[in-house]
């Protein structure tokens, strides 16, 4: 049995097919790059084990990862999150982007408690990604990663994924079919929204901190949140929980069984 084959075990069985089906999208995604270079950088990503078990199915989607070339963005950070450690010293507690994804999960799966109540990512590193605990989908634009250290978004990178790869985005969130998209500074980018739904259109976009959309695929409503990106040196309270909190309360009925 090879590592792919472990982590796949990590799934219900219900949920293979599901993997299986986005393992293939994104080999052919890879095997069709303009550029062999690009080929050895791909890195495919999709949703972590019960995913959709949830309540309300959440994927968030990012600009591209780091240092991730050639690997699968989904095994690596489960063993982030499941060992509440980045790397062999950092806490994952320590690292904003992560630790932002943690709490506006917990927060939409538990009702948006209080601030105060919302507890750290590794007081839930044992039950994450089970059949108890939560988990939602991650997907990146860009699917290449070079080993190059952390730096600056390459838009150039972006913006050719988006010409290269767009059926093959928007495939991926069909097959995740999310309730709810949280969205990292993307969506005031047409070709971006076009590349990832079939429609997508504004419906408030008056709070600077989160604008709200509606989107479908087919005939599946989509509730678009387009926050800051979870990297950025804003407070996570006012910036990020409240704002994506106010507008889920406020446009959830947009969307079915949410």
């Amino acid at each position: 049995m090879n590592d792919n084959d472990k982590f796949t075990d990590e799934y219900p069985p219900d949920e293979k097919k599901l993997k299986a089906k986005l393992d293939r999208l994104q080999k052919c995604w890879a095997d069709n790059l303009c550029s062999s270079q690009d080929s050895k950088y791909f890195c495919s990503d999709g949703f972590y084990p019960y995913y959709s078990h949830q309540k309300t199915k959440i994927l968030f989607v990012g600009q591209e990862s780091y240092d991730l070339g050639g690997q699968d963005y989904i095994e690596a950070i489960h063993e982030v999150y499941s060992t509440a450690k980045i790397g062999n010293k950092r806490c994952i507690n320590q690292d904003k982007f992560h630790r932002r994804i943690f709490y506006i999960v917990y927060g939409i799966l538990h009702d948006f408690p209080a601030w105060k109540d919302v507890p750290y990512p590794d007081a839930h590193c044992d039950d994450i990604f089970s059949e108890n605990g939560i988990s939602f989908a991650f997907m990146n634009i860009s699917k290449i990663s070079p080993n190059s250290g952390y730096r600056p978004t390459d838009w150039t990178d972006v913006k050719r994924s988006v010409h290269e790869g767009a059926n093959y985005i928007r495939e991926e969130v069909k097959l995740l079919a999310p309730d709810i998209v949280v969205t990292m500074a993307l969506m005031r980018d047409a070709e971006i929204r076009s590349a990832l739904f079939d429609t997508c259109e504004p419906v408030d976009c008056t709070d600077p901190d989160v604008h709200v959309y509606q989107a479908m695929n087919g005939d599946k409503k989509m509730l678009v949140l387009d926050a800051w990106h979870f990297s950025a040196w804003k407070n996570e309270l006012n910036c990020y929980y409240q704002p994506i909190s106010n507008a889920i309360s406020k446009y959830h009925g947009l969307i079915e069984d949410v």
